[in-house]
């Protein structure tokens, strides 16, 4: 089948479903070509080595990659987010009429709204088959981040994911908390899948080396976070828990966090004016590096504030930590903590609530390395048997070759 994918983020960027989707897809002998933006993100810098222009055709490692301009910005201002939204929406509407007709499907990554868009108006022209990616829920995740507050636009952009949806052949979306909410919203049940994404570090190693390695003491309970630290994550909450580790002279618990976001400065400046010496940051790194953090955790987080949208989505953090065996400790209600909590891969605590937070770390600190272990286990397991790469990938292939018919 020749495939035309379409997302607005791709290698070199830090993305989950990138090239090497795209070369999995080759080596099961699709035919793949990729229309994206000039790599940005997360900064909202061109990367070393591009220079911004209307159009760049490259091939990277045999897959053939469609550049188009866009407005690089992802900051805190609404406008200029927006204009990044736009001019993506665009260009890749212009490439994609141009170019649509040698394929046979479509495969959008619907988030955000742009690309649906650009990926439903193209494929009117030229009537392929159509599959929608879905990995956040807007407009709900534009209210549940703060990006978007206004009623009339968010009803507004609520119709033209609706519209969007209707065009689709194929609506994939990574939990069953998204699925009962687009059928909630009138989209039929019959071409909604559920297709949980894998790991993004799958495949990866930690490697010997000094580098990116934990600060650490061995006799410590040393907690991992890595990732975005933005409005999302909330991360003030696990500040608040470690203020209440310090007045109770609980010492031995440190949490260390790895990565960028929007929140880091104002994170780092609380953590020095509470002067508390049990958080650690550390800057951002690929994806294949921060694997050697993370193996010489006792525990790794994943952390959001609370929101019904959060209920039903899964944290890519989730399945990468899940990959790497490492008992995990999880605020997410819904599907997210039902992964967890139900193949026994570790511990849930409340949303927004700096007490229960420090109730499950004490809970998992004073756990046996036996009974850690038991946890990791179970989190590798379940992971190799439903979530990985490879289970993604076949089910995608199989809806490829179903849309044949």
């Amino acid at each position: 089948m020749k495939i035309l994918y379409l997302a607005q983020f791709f290698d070199p960027e830090p993305v989950f479903k990138g090239l090497r989707y795209a070369k999995a897809l080759k080596e099961k002998g699709h035919d793949v070509e990729v229309i994206t933006g000039f790599p940005n993100y997360p900064e909202g810098e061109i990367y070393d080595g591009y220079k911004l222009s209307l159009y760049k055709k490259e091939m990277i490692e045999g897959v053939t990659v469609h550049r188009v301009w866009l407005y690089p910005n992802h900051g805190k201002s609404v406008i200029k987010r927006l204009l990044n939204y736009v001019s993506f929406f665009i260009t890749s509407l212009i490439l994609g009429l141009l170019i649509v007709r040698k394929f046979d499907i479509i495969h959008a990554m619907h988030t955000p709204l742009n690309i649906g868009l650009s990926a439903a108006l193209f494929n009117l022209w030229g009537r392929k088959k159509l599959i929608f990616d879905i990995q956040d829920i807007w407009p709900d995740s534009l209210s549940a981040t703060n990006m978007l507050k206004n009623k009339k636009i968010l009803n507004i952009v609520d119709k033209l994911c609706n519209w969007t949806y209707y065009q689709a052949d194929i609506v994939t979306v990574i939990s069953p908390g998204f699925k009962n909410l687009l059928m909630q919203r009138g989209v039929q049940e019959d071409k909604i899948k559920v297709i949980y994404n894998w790991s993004g570090i799958e495949g990866y190693s930690s490697i010997e080396s000094g580098e990116y390695q934990l600060n650490k003491n061995t006799k410590e309970f040393n907690v991992v976070f890595a990732g975005n630290m933005g409005g999302a994550q909330n991360l003030t909450n696990l500040i608040s828990t470690a203020e209440i580790l310090k007045d109770e002279s609980i010492n031995n618990i440190k949490f260390h966090l790895i990565g960028g976001g929007l929140e880091v400065n104002d994170l780092k400046e609380q953590v020095k004016n509470n002067q508390l010496n049990n958080i650690i940051f550390y800057p951002r790194v690929p994806m294949d590096k921060v694997i050697n953090y993370i193996s010489s955790a006792d525990a790794v987080l994943v952390h959001l504030r609370k929101d019904p949208l959060f209920e039903i989505t899964i944290p890519s953090k989730t399945q990468a930590y899940l990959s790497l065996g490492k008992p995990i400790l999880t605020n997410v209600p819904g599907d997210a903590a039902k992964l967890v909590v139900d193949n026994k891969a570790g511990y849930y605590f409340e949303p927004d609530d700096p007490q229960s937070f420090k109730n499950v770390l004490i809970k998992m600190r004073d756990l046996k390395k036996s009974d850690l272990d038991y946890l990791g286990k179970n989190a590798k397991s379940f992971y190799d048997n439903e979530l990985s790469r490879e289970v993604g990938i076949s089910k995608f292939c199989s809806i490829y070759n179903s849309l044949k018919k």
